[in-house]
């Protein structure tokens, strides 16, 4: 999308013209989004989609839209401390701020993800289940659907590993319900009873 000299269009017309640019290269770079380790200049779309925000708050700072641009492709490229920061800057600068205090929740959210999946990757199961437990504690507009989904399974996970079964059959099962074409679900589901009928073979002998 060109967009017109800036003389041949209003401030508004420019702002709009940015934001729903900034979202279509935001959405063009879809598939790259939540990789791990990509450097930044592996996401030509996304940081297009940065400078169109950016530009956006230069045009109009009291305006809520062009901080939650920018820091929802902050939060889909997982730099959620540059994010959040974002957040807070449009929250000081603009009258209405809720669609900024959802966004900051949702980020949030995904920080306190990346914290439990970390324990569990480091074995401290315990910890990791804490966690888990207490994002589903949270008001919906905290998590993320996706998240939702990422938070029973990995829980799951966590049961497993404390010899947790019924625990970890009932997220197994609410992930299938959530996802029930993602294959995650479905192995953690069918792995269960035979988890369970070495454990009470052990048992007995």
């Amino acid at each position: 999308m060109r967009l017109c000299a800036d003389a041949e269009i209003s401030k508004h017309s420019k702002f709009e013209l940015l934001s729903l640019r900034c979202f279509l290269f935001r959405h063009a770079g879809g598939k790259l989004f939540g990789k791990l380790c990509a450097p930044p200049d592996c996401y030509p779309a996304e940081q297009k989609a940065l400078a169109d925000a950016d530009e956006c708050i230069k045009l109009s700072p009291e305006e809520a839209k062009g901080y939650v641009l920018k820091a929802e492709v902050l939060n889909s490229l997982k730099q959620f401390a540059d994010a959040i920061n974002v957040v807070k800057l449009g929250l000081a600068r603009c009258s209405e701020g809720s669609e900024l205090e959802k966004l900051k929740r949702l980020v949030e959210g995904r920080i306190e993800l990346k914290k439990a999946k970390e324990s569990l990757g480091k074995g401290d199961s315990r910890k990791s289940i804490h966690l888990f437990t207490n994002l589903l504690r949270q008001p919906t507009a905290a998590v993320a659907d996706a998240d939702l989904f990422k938070v029973r399974l990995h829980r799951s996970r966590a049961f497993v590993s404390e010899r947790k079964w019924q625990e970890a059959l009932e997220d197994a099962r609410e992930c299938v319900r959530m996802s029930p074409k993602d294959a995650r679900a479905w192995t953690v589901k069918m792995l269960l009873p035979e988890q369970q009928m070495m454990t009470r073979m052990t048992w007995i002998g």
